[in-house]
């Protein structure tokens, strides 16, 4: 259950104002860190009545009248309205500025039986600056009529048109004067929505509405023209092409909720990783402890304790096996989000695409059989983000093909192999196909076969730009009557893939230190380290750290995790350098997988080694301690 504690510390960190008042005084019971700054100040009583109890008018209309109190959300709440929403307030703030302000008020029940009012307030001062700047926009080009691409009309009672003109008219394959004389009911009957329209105006109804028409959208600002004694005799107006304002504001929304998934891919991912790393960590535990005792049982231990001990160790491989998947998954979600390395790295390609191929695999399974055929590559050089949101554009495009096509069969196929000093990844399909009049067109952007699903053409364009990135190409192959096949071909690298050190540490006793704000986590590390005969302490954050540090303790190794309250990883890193420098070069950080521009900028400029949860200790420790001792001097 969530604490009323919890409760308020999640409402101040929404970047919406709150407000609670009580029914029927309206004395404020809350008010959040937002609201507070919205109104700039504390006292936000007069939010209840406005102009009344001498609150000073400081809620007002777009025109600069004081706001009605009747109208107010509060007021209206209160009387029975079920659902305010109030757009055009205006809140006079104490230094002298006014913030537009659009206000959401309903009531909402006390657990102790009461009521009260509940008000959402958001800042909408930008959107108000937006729709006075864009009224201009409109202005200014009805100023230019006969160059711009609009649609001027009148038409008499009857609906028979008087008069077009305008540039927009050949977007609909019309001359201007072309349908003049002609009823407009008439002109467009595949299209009723136009003949709707016009009966609405001529009825003496002014509006201004977007039509689709003829593959084309048109926003239609119309008037009725009315005679000296005020009856109806046409209808004239303006009707703007917005046909390219309406794609681009597609895409952009298409943006924002692809920019939403990366974020959330990347939120999950971390919160995925670190109680996984701890999962892992005491599997290994256990895994270690049982494979101990079964070698240390003899001929006088019970068969049937042997055996529990053989048939614990079995059950807990598909357990690994299954945490290890989990974490793969979590991987190619950090993909997805760009959570992208310092430095470019060598790259096993196939490793990337097992990694991705594993993350679709089930959306896959409901249109098409899915197979691979991996031939060893050379590595690649580049960061694993792009080559694995590569892969997963090409394989998201070729899932949707399929989806799209006929019943039957289908395949998706990934293909690598090496060709002269090339690598080359090759994703194919069985769906339909790509029309022969899109094929030079299909890797720009916003253009798309997938119309009728509503596809925003970014994927392949994207993709494209990824290969190049890569220092490669992406192109599509010629396979008429047999789907599509789009190859990506990148440059090998001289570079070798990471490789695993010899594990011959130093004798003597090394001392590891873990830096962690998840004590569970910490604790087990330094238990497997322990185990392994390591000297290991683990310390809650940054700062105590620090303080461990200074006091002499000495370290061989120290694993700190990146994302930490209080102090951070690259802020424990500052200190470190600043104050104890020796121990610079013996910093490995952790990640849960989320992390910021700012950490990336850090680990690019300082060369600094991470390694991604979960991960087994004790093997990366020694792989770390290794890699030290053999790069050491002499």
């Amino acid at each position: 259950m969530v604490t009323s504690a919890v409760l308020a510390s999640l409402l101040d960190r929404l970047p919406i104002g709150v407000w609670v008042g009580r029914i029927p005084d309206g004395g404020v019971l809350y008010t959040n860190a937002a609201l507070r700054e919205l109104i700039g100040c504390d006292d936000a009583a007069f939010l209840a009545h406005g102009a009344a109890e001498g609150t000073g008018g400081r809620l007002r209309t777009r025109a600069g009248a004081p706001y009605p109190d009747a109208e107010l959300p509060f007021p209206r709440a209160l009387a029975g309205d079920a659902h305010v929403v109030v757009d055009d307030l205006v809140i006079d703030r104490p230094d002298g500025s006014r913030v537009d302000v659009r206000a959401v008020a309903q009531r909402a029940p006390d657990p102790a039986g009461g009521e009260h009012v509940v008000m959402a307030l958001v800042d909408i001062s930008a959107e108000m600056r937006a729709e006075r700047e864009r009224e201009l926009a409109e202005t200014h080009l009805r100023t230019a009529i006969d160059h711009a691409p609009i649609i001027l009309f009148n038409m008499d009672s009857r609906g028979l048109v008087t008069l077009s003109e305008g540039a927009g008219l050949a977007t609909l394959g019309l001359k201007p004067g072309e349908i003049v004389g002609h009823s407009i009911f008439e002109v467009f009957p595949e299209y009723p929505a136009v003949g709707d329209l016009a009966s609405r105006g001529l009825a003496g109804e002014s509006f201004r509405q977007v039509v689709e028409l003829r593959g084309a959208a048109f926003e239609c600002s119309a008037a009725p023209v009315r005679d000296d004694v005020g009856r109806v005799i046409g209808l004239t107006g303006v009707a703007t092409d917005i046909t390219e304002r309406t794609r681009l504001e597609g895409r952009i929304a298409q943006t924002e909720r692809l920019r939403a998934v990366a974020t959330l891919a990347a939120s999950v991912a971390h919160e995925i990783n670190n109680p996984l790393a701890y999962v892992l960590a005491q599997l290994c535990e256990i895994g270690g402890e049982l494979e101990r005792l079964d070698a240390s049982a003899d001929a006088a231990t019970p068969a049937r304790l042997r055996r529990g001990l053989r048939d614990l160790r079995e059950l807990l491989v598909p357990v690994r096996e299954s945490a290890e998947r989990v974490s793969a998954v979590a991987r190619g979600l950090g993909n997805l989000a760009g959570q992208e390395p310092a430095n470019d790295d060598a790259l096993d390609v196939r490793r990337v695409v097992r990694s991705v191929v594993q993350l679709v695999s089930h959306q896959c399974a409901r249109f098409a059989r899915l197979t691979t055929d991996l031939q060893p590559t050379d590595p690649i050089a580049g960061r694993e983000p792009r080559l694995g949101q590569l892969v997963f554009n090409l394989l998201s495009n070729a899932i949707e093909a399929v989806s799209d096509s006929a019943a039957g069969p289908h395949e998706i196929r990934v293909r690598t192999a090496m060709q002269g000093e090339r690598v080359l990844l090759e994703v194919s399909d069985t769906g339909p196909g790509v029309p022969t009049e899109l094929r030079e067109q299909i890797f720009e952007p916003f253009v798309t076969t997938k119309t009728q699903r509503g596809g925003q053409g970014l994927g392949l364009f994207v993709s494209r730009k990824l290969a190049r990135e890569l220092g490669g190409e992406l192109t599509l192959l010629d396979t008429p009557g047999r789907g599509a096949t789009f190859r990506v071909d990148l440059p090998r690298t001289t570079a070798a893939l990471p490789a695993e050190p010899e594990l011959e540490l130093p004798s003597g006793a090394l001392q590891v230190l873990v830096i962690d704000d998840d004590i569970a986590l910490g604790r087990v590390f330094k238990r497997s380290l322990l185990r392994a005969g390591y000297h290991a302490r683990s310390v809650r954050g940054g700062q105590a750290a620090l303080e461990l540090l200074h006091k002499g303790a000495h370290v061989d190794l120290i694993l700190c995790d990146l994302m930490m309250d209080g102090m951070s990883g690259s802020e424990f890193h500052s200190a470190i350098r600043e104050q104890l420098p020796a121990l610079e070069d013996r910093i490995v950080f952790m990640t849960g997988g989320a992390v910021p521009a700012r950490e990336r900028t850090v680990f690019r400029e300082r060369g600094l080694a991470m390694v991604q949860k979960p991960f087994d200790v004790v093997a990366e420790v020694g792989r770390q301690l290794s890699l030290r001792a053999s790069n050491a001097p002499g």
